[in-house]
């Protein structure tokens, strides 16, 4: 086992290389993605929104006729 002494601790020389060369692989891997543009982005984040915000309706639409009903049961 080898040792690196770093700011009073001590560190595996080969946890450090692994780390380096983990990170490098990543770099190399991220020239490889393909990105999309800022319209394709902006799309994808209104049709989210727009879909959020219908499950939201829908779901407080069934909340509410669940919660009405249930009121009239129980006052029964």
């Amino acid at each position: 086992m080898f040792f690196i002494k770093a700011r009073g601790a001590f560190l595996f020389r080969t946890t450090m290389q692994g780390l380096i060369i983990y990170l490098k692989n990543v770099r190399a891997e991220l020239k490889h993605v393909v990105w999309p543009s800022n319209r394709q982005a902006m799309t994808h984040v209104v049709l989210i929104l727009l879909i959020s915000a219908f499950a939201t309706a829908f779901i407080a639409g069934l909340d509410y006729l669940f919660t009405q009903g249930a009121a009239l049961f129980i006052n029964r």
